[in-house]
C-alpha cells in the first residue's frame, strides 16, 4: 500500500485557478522546468497544457517569489484552448495537487484527523483521463498532458465507441462540468491489475469555480458509467490500519465535509 495523500487547497477551499498569462508567469519564473507548457495544434486550433515536474511543496505555495498571490496547485494538466483568432475559447481542469500525509504542513495527520468524512472512494490505479471540446464542436480525449499518447488514443477510442460514455461526457461539457476519469487496462498496469479496459469516473468539478461536485447528485446521468467504488462507515484510522495489510489495492480517496480530500 502507498502512503496517505492529502488534497489541500487554501482560503477555505476557494480554488485559485490561474489564467493563461499567470501560468506563463509561473513557468517563466521557474525557467520552464518545475512548471512547463506543452503546445499542440488540432484542427488549426492552438492548445496549451500546463504541468509540473520535481516541484516541492514550497513551489506550489509560492511559485513566483515576488508575487505571493499566485498559486500553482492547478497546474496538473490545466488546458487552454484558443479560437482561430487567438482569443481564449475554454479552459479545462483536472485534479488539483495533492501531498503525502506528514509530508507538508497542510497534510499533517494532526490537521485532518478531526475532519468529518463526507465520502470515501476507491483510488483507482491507472492514468488520469479527461475530455475537452474544440471551438468546432469536436470532443477530444486526453491523458494528463497529451492528445497523442497511447493512453490518450485509447481514451478517445472509448469515447467514440461507447455511447454511454459519450452521452455522459457530452452532458458534462454542455453543463460546464469537468468529468475526471481513470483510464485502466491490462496493458496500462501501474500497481493494481485490471481485467478489462475501462474509464472509471473519479470526480466531477465545476469548471468555473473548481468546486468538486457530488457524483451522487448526477446518478440519473450515470447509466453505463463505471464509478469508483464508494464506502461508508469507516474512519480515517480504519483506513490507516487497513492500508498496512491490504494487497493489490491503490488506496482510497477521502473527502471531508469542508471540501478537503486525502488519499489513503
Amino acid at each position: 500500500m502507498r502512503n496517505l495523500i492529502l488534497f489541500e487547497n487554501f482560503n477555505n477551499m476557494k480554488y485559485f485557478i490561474p489564467t493563461y498569462n499567470e501560468c506563463r508567469e509561473i513557468c517563466d519564473a521557474n525557467d520552464n522546468f518545475l512548471f512547463y507548457e506543452s503546445k499542440s495544434v488540432i484542427d488549426n486550433f492552438n492548445i496549451s497544457i500546463f504541468n509540473y515536474r520535481l516541484s516541492q511543496y514550497s513551489d506550489f505555495v509560492n511559485p513566483v517569489k515576488n508575487n505571493k498571490r499566485l498559486k500553482s496547485f492547478e497546474l496538473r494538466g490545466l488546458t487552454f484552448i484558443f479560437n482561430s483568432d487567438g482569443t481564449l475559447y475554454k479552459r479545462y481542469l483536472l485534479l488539483d495537487k495533492f501531498f503525502n500525509l506528514e509530508q507538508t504542513p497542510c497534510s499533517m495527520y494532526s490537521v485532518v484527523k478531526d475532519y468529518k468524512i463526507k465520502n470515501i472512494y476507491n483510488k483507482e490505479d491507472g492514468s488520469i483521463a479527461s475530455f475537452v471540446r474544440l471551438p468546432n464542436g469536436k470532443v477530444l480525449g486526453k491523458s494528463k498532458t497529451s492528445f497523442q499518447s497511447d493512453q490518450a488514443i485509447e481514451i478517445q477510442r472509448i469515447y467514440d465507441e461507447d455511447q454511454n460514455v459519450r452521452n455522459f461526457v457530452d452532458f458534462c461539457l454542455d453543463e460546464g462540468i469537468d468529468a475526471i476519469f481513470e483510464y485502466v487496462s491490462p496493458t496500462n498496469r501501474i500497481v493494481v491489475p485490471y481485467a478489462e479496459t475501462n474509464l472509471i469516473l473519479l470526480r466531477m468539478r465545476d469548471n468555473k469555480t473548481g468546486e468538486y461536485l457530488d457524483i451522487n447528485d448526477f446518478s440519473h446521468k450515470l447509466d453505463g458509467i463505471s464509478v469508483a467504488a464508494s464506502e461508508s462507515g469507516r474512519t480515517l484510522e480504519d483506513l490507516i490500519d487497513a492500508a498496512e495489510v491490504i494487497e493489490n489495492k491503490e488506496g482510497w480517496i477521502v473527502q471531508f465535509e469542508n471540501g478537503k480530500m486525502i488519499k489513503k
